[in-house]
């Protein structure tokens, strides 16, 4: 043993410095680690830019790294901030990449948020060729949650912290008073169907906001209290992987507030256009429209897709199934807000085509471009509307002198107006006999003279409001009717 000392000897001060060595690398090890976790959150391996937070590979809480998809929280222009009886909220955005062959059917979100553990589906990333992005809400004084990524049986495909970058402006939706279907009495609602006077059809890429204001106050010489609008979400750029963006989200509030200013409430309709053959791009679309406004008063329903039945897309596989779902999902939702559809003139096809009106909070919706009557109405509402309430969502006719019309040769501004003489007592007439129809919008508020080379024969004179801003005689006919209706049958928001 002595032996074996003295042998050893000579390497003593060797050990004394290789302990010290390794004694450095963990002090270093231990200082790089603790940079890294700070206040104990995994931070991003990587930032792809200073409006991106990366967590593209997280560990789990037993260590095990997770990193099958890569989920980076998008910091975005504009925060939306919404106002709930529970508390602000923010509308988080983060971007889904997944590797080749990767996917997740159903994926659910499952986060903390102030000590609630909730979960969110997500719109489907399998077979992805790209990005998709997504959004969560939470309490808008978060810095941070925790989050997972799942699919339906549970297994995991993300784990970390989803860090909260604000942007430099916020967009706050205010919380008001949402009136339920039982709260509007029969025969209450007198509107209008609008799009801008200039920029129809492309009102959220190229509408200046302010003119909402100017628009909105030639409209409320007609009296009105309910205006049906479009989301036209055209430009791509506005919703990217059908997830709108919160500049457009801020646009739609405003147009809202203009609205609510004059004593309107607004009918929103999600599509004018074809939706997604995806059901996941769908999700993220209706969803990401209806959300930030769940709770607000300037809203009074949703209208989930325009004449479905006339363009005979029922028939369509995919379009058919959109309708069953997100008919009914809407209610989900958003479970404040009535909501509807708006049929043309085939509603017998709402059944086969499995449109089943189960909420307590949804409506029916025709269109009806013939002439009026309480009888036309009453057969109507004999055939179609006996367990539901309903309203006419569009009705009139052209102003224009000649437009070719089937029915009729007699066209102008006095045959709109006898068009116009009939919609307000018919809807009374039908109201008197018990059918609950709840009011009428005529189409339109305005004819849209920068569209008239491209809109058939008629259709850009449908308005009843002049360019100059004087009312046509139909919209004489309608204002006085519709101003009676203040007086008798006013919305709850009017008394």
């Amino acid at each position: 043993m002595i032996l074996c000392r003295r042998e050893q000897e000579p390497g003593k001060e060797m050990r004394k410095k290789l302990f010290s060595v390794i004694a450095l690398v963990l002090c270093a090890l231990m200082l790089a680690s603790f940079l890294a976790c700070g206040t104990g959150k995994n931070e991003p391996t990587s930032v792809s830019s200073p409006e991106t937070r990366s967590s593209a590979t997280v560990g789990s809480e037993t260590g095990v790294e997770i990193e099958r998809i890569t989920l980076e929280v998008q910091r975005q222009e504009v925060d939306i901030i919404r106002e709930r009886e529970t508390g602000s909220e923010r509308l988080v955005y983060f971007q889904i990449s997944c590797p080749e062959g990767v996917g997740i059917e159903r994926p659910v979100l499952t986060y903390t948020d102030e000590g609630r553990t909730l979960t969110r589906e997500l719109g489907n990333v399998g077979d992805m060729t790209g990005p998709v992005y997504d959004t969560v809400w939470i309490s808008a004084s978060a810095e941070s949650v925790s989050a997972t990524v799942s699919d339906e049986n549970g297994e995991v495909f993300w784990q970390g912290y989803l860090e909260i970058v604000p942007a430099d402006r916020n967009c706050t939706v205010p919380r008001s008073h949402v009136y339920s279907l039982d709260e509007i009495p029969a025969a209450s609602l007198h509107g209008v169907n609008y799009y801008p006077r200039r920029t129809p059809w492309t009102a959220w890429t190229s509408q200046d906001p302010d003119v909402w204001d100017s628009e909105f106050q030639e409209i409320s010489q007609l009296y009105a209290n309910v205006v049906r609008t479009f989301a036209e979400l055209w430009d791509a750029d506005m919703y990217p992987g059908w997830c709108p963006k919160p500049e457009y989200l801020e646009t739609v509030s405003k147009l809202f507030g203009a609205a609510d200013r004059y004593g309107m409430k607004v009918l929103f309709c999600l599509h004018s256009h074809l939706p997604s053959e995806d059901r996941g791009c769908n999700l993220r679309y209706v969803r990401g429209i209806m959300e930030p406004f769940v709770e607000d008063g300037r809203v009074f329903a949703w209208d989930l897709i325009n004449e479905v039945d006339a363009k005979g897309l029922l028939e369509e596989d995919y379009i058919g199934s959109f309708c069953q779902e997100f008919n009914l999902k809407m209610s989900q939702i958003d479970p404040n807000h009535p909501n509807t559809i708006g049929f043309a003139y085939m509603l017998e096809k709402a059944e086969p085509a499995g449109l089943a009106f189960d909420g307590s909070q949804q409506f029916w919706q025709y269109h009806w471009y013939r002439t009026f009557s309480a009888n036309t109405i009453t057969k109507l509402g004999y055939r179609y509307f006996h367990d539901r309430p309903f309203i006419i969502g569009e009705c009139g006719d052209t102003s224009l002198e000649g437009a070719s019309d089937a029915d009729r040769s007699d066209t102008g501004e006095d045959w709109q107006a006898s068009v116009y003489e009939c919609i307000v007592p018919a809807m009374l007439g039908a109201a008197q006999k018990g059918y609950d129809i709840k009011g009428v919008l005529i189409w339109t508020a305005f004819d849209y003279p920068t569209m008239a080379n491209q809109l058939p024969a008629g259709q850009g004179e449908y308005g009843v409001i002049r360019e100059d801003g004087s009312l046509k005689p139909a919209g004489e006919i309608l204002a006085e009717a519709y101003a009676g209706l203040r007086q008798t049958n006013p919305a709850p928001w009017e008394r």
